[in-house]
């Protein structure tokens, strides 16, 4: 997939300089995840070298073939610092995978799949700056019993509580902190995800 005129095998096979592909990663993860360390064995095999970049390093080498996004799971903690780095990225002309990653990040782009008629679970946002009035108004409009509240931009549950309408009250405290720096998401608590989980589209 990173050559489609010839595979990385038959580059080998004649001698020319193999491919190097950046895996980008995040301090935590400075060797690598397992999942990631398996794919390094994969493509070695194949004549391709994989090197770990932490996307925070500012002196970061992001010269190679091919850059793609890994595990830089501490993006939802800086997800304005992180979407500068993919738009100086694409700003260099720097080849990765996962261009979509701008697009996707943050959960707004629900809203747009569903002008889209995508069937998607019932999501109301609200923007930085906004109110906690107009939080309890959308709570109330919504005609939810039970919901499901986090940042827009979030993952692994991070800031996420599910609660019931009437107990709004009790969690405006992490209302404010999120909209002091973001976007704010309300849904529906689906009991299904308790019977049956969830699938997660990657």
């Amino acid at each position: 997939f990173f050559d489609h005129r010839r595979s990385a095998e038959t580059r080998r096979r004649r001698g020319e300089v193999s491919l190097t592909v950046l895996f980008l990663t995040s301090e935590e993860h400075r060797d690598l995840t397992a999942d990631d360390r398996l794919a390094v064995v994969v493509l070695a095999a194949r004549g391709i070298t994989v090197r770990p970049v932490i996307w925070t390093d500012p002196n970061a080498d992001l010269k190679s073939d091919l850059l793609v996004i890994r595990s830089p799971w501490d993006w939802t903690a800086h997800g304005n610092r992180f979407d500068a780095f993919l738009a100086k990225l694409e700003a260099d002309g720097v080849r990765f995978e996962n261009r979509s990653a701008r697009r996707f990040f943050d959960k707004t782009y629900l809203a747009d799949l569903a002008a889209r008629g995508a069937a998607v679970v019932p999501s109301r946002f609200i923007r930085a700056g906004e109110s906690l009035e107009q939080l309890e108004q959308a709570v109330g409009d919504s005609g939810w019993s039970r919901l499901v509240m986090k940042p827009s931009l979030s993952a692994a549950a991070r800031r996420t509580v599910r609660f019931d309408a009437a107990d709004l009250a009790s969690h405006l405290a992490l209302a404010t902190e999120i909209l002091s720096g973001g976007t704010l998401l309300i849904q529906p608590y689906l009991p299904e995800i308790e019977s049956h989980g969830e699938w997660s589209l990657i």
